[in-house]
């Protein structure tokens, strides 16, 4: 008798799509993170970096990430915790930053 049951499918470079906002609007940054055990700041710091799609500096403009929310369950990430215990691969996560709020932007 066959196994029928099919192997979970392995992802060898995980990815996250970072939400980041700015002066430029919303962007949804997808960010390769290898096996994912980067911590959730890193990702909020390479988020904001990327924001500026030309030189890799958006902390210039935006500052330093001050919280990170899994979208999906609408957690509050730690910042010390490893990406691939708290997310899978293509979740998507929102980064606040600490010189920009979309809050202050929409008045």
């Amino acid at each position: 008798m066959e196994d029928t049951k099919s192997p979970e499918k392995r992802v060898e470079i995980m990815k996250i799509n970072v939400h980041v906002s700015g002066d430029e609007g919303q962007k949804i940054i997808a960010i390769p993170c290898g096996s994912g055990v980067q911590t959730i700041k890193w990702l909020g710091h390479v988020g904001i970096a990327r924001y500026d799609e030309a030189e890799y500096q958006g902390w210039v403009k935006l500052g330093v990430p001050t919280k990170i929310v899994n979208i999906e369950t609408g957690e509050i990430l730690e910042f010390a915790d490893i990406i691939n215990t708290k997310l899978k691969h293509d979740d998507h996560v929102e980064v606040f930053c600490s010189m920009f709020s979309k809050e202050e932007k929409e008045q």
